[in-house]
């Protein structure tokens, strides 16, 4: 953000003097011309008095009148020339004064020169202004950010303590009311889903950290987490022991759980999911009935069955996810299955 600052600034800056140069340029270019144009006048006054001198740097010539519309003053590539009317000694002539246009030239590389290093000795000076400027712009801004992230981070902590607790006090009241027990479980899975999401939003924030990690042991180890979860999943893996992967494993690992999560909600009774490593994609398929609508899937509050509970923010979360580590989704619907699948492939070390 504060890099963004300076570069925002430091362009701002650059334009505005850039603008400013060119003004500069032409306005200096100006007053040599007519610099210029005042010698050759002088030249001029010099003949008409004295038409015998010979001024070192000019070429003089006496010519016809007729051919000329004088006073004149032209400039070319090569020569300043400037024309105008004789003296009394030459009717009907004018004095023709050439001169090298090698004078401007160098003139205007001078005010080139100039310009350049009047940019040279304000960047640093501009750099160091837009610097503290940034610093001090940001810092509520930064401030700000730093207690919301605070602040969400201990609603996660403090969620997770009353969630648990009921979780383990519900498991005590199986032979109890089981319409009120249901309500409960019911609150407890809201309360889960929430500070979940919550947890997962906070990660997109962070900034990105990859590290190397096996792909199968982080795999072994969130199916171990999701079989606390439900005891009924059977998962099938199929993937290589010594695979690799380099990128966020944070980030990376709520991927993975969204989707296994996902393949469990919308399976059959019977949860049997696959999940394998192939042609450089990771894949994970689910028995029950194919996804009707994937361009809707990564949609905020999108869910593909309303009786499936859940707030439809996961998979939004998880496409921006995606978009940070640079990983690609595939969906492949069957007859009785919904497969999808991971390109992974860039990420192997």
């Amino acid at each position: 953000m504060l890099l963004k600052f300076i570069s925002i600034y430091m362009f701002t800056s650059f334009f505005l003097l850039a603008i400013i140069a060119v003004l500069y340029y032409f306005d200096a270019k100006r007053d040599i011309l007519i610099q210029a144009n005042m010698k050759m006048q002088q030249v001029v006054s010099q003949l008409r008095q004295n038409p015998n001198i010979h001024p070192k740097g000019f070429d003089i010539y006496i010519d016809k009148a007729q051919k000329y519309h004088f006073p004149a003053f032209t400039i070319t590539d090569k020569h300043i020339e400037y024309v105008a009317c004789a003296n009394k000694f030459f009717p009907n002539k004018v004095f023709v004064v050439k001169t090298s246009a090698d004078f401007i030239k160098n003139e205007q590389k001078k005010i080139l020169y100039k310009i350049a290093f009047m940019y040279i000795l304000l960047f640093f000076p501009f750099l160091l202004v837009s610097y503290f400027l940034a610093k001090y712009a940001i810092k509520p801004a930064k401030e700000a950010y730093s207690a919301i992230y605070g602040f969400t981070q201990d609603i996660i902590h403090d969620m997770k303590t009353p969630v648990t607790t009921i979780s383990l006090n519900s498991e005590l009241l199986q032979c109890s009311n089981q319409k009120s027990l249901k309500r409960l479980n019911i609150a407890v899975d809201t309360l889960k889903a929430l500070y979940q999401n919550l947890e997962q939003f906070m990660l997109f924030q962070k900034s990105f950290h990859p590290q190397k990690f096996n792909l199968k042991k982080l795999v072994d180890s969130r199916i171990e987490y999701l079989h606390s979860m439900n005891q009924n999943a059977n998962f099938f893996v199929d993937i290589p022991l010594k695979l690799e992967l380099y990128t966020d494993k944070m980030m990376f690992t709520r991927i993975l759980d969204n989707l296994l999560i996902n393949a469990m909600k919308y399976s059959t009774p019977t949860i049997d999911i696959k999940i394998m490593y192939e042609n450089g994609k990771l894949s994970i398929e689910n028995p029950g009935e194919p996804i009707k609508n994937p361009q809707k899937l990564f949609e905020r509050h999108y869910r593909e069955a309303l009786y499936v509970p859940g707030f439809g923010l996961g998979m939004n979360i998880v496409k921006k996810l995606l978009d940070k580590l640079e990983i690609n989704l595939y969906f492949f619907a069957k007859k009785n299955a919904t497969k999808i699948s991971l390109e992974i492939e860039h990420l192997q070390k």
